[in-house]
């Protein structure tokens, strides 16, 4: 019998570093030539896109994301 596997890469924030004054920089994982956003949120409740990134040929991607409130939340989508 043969069997049939599908990689399922799950996106994720790897890493965010401070890069400058209300700036951070995130990492991602990601598949080559993949296309996600970076999707922030205030409030957990409501998202907007912040950055549409495609990732080249590598596994890793990042996104430079300009802070607008006190408090923000990123989460990571694929299109």
């Amino acid at each position: 019998m043969r069997e049939l596997f599908s990689t399922i890469v799950a996106y994720h924030v790897n890493t965010i570093t401070l890069v400058g004054i209300n700036k951070l920089q995130l990492a991602c994982n990601s598949v080559p030539s993949a296309s996600f956003t970076v999707e922030v949120s205030s409030n957990l409740v409501n998202w907007v896109p912040a950055q549409t990134v495609t990732a080249g040929d590598v596994f890793s991607s990042g996104a430079t994301i300009v802070m607008t409130q006190p408090q923000e939340f990123f989460r990571v989508r694929k299109l």
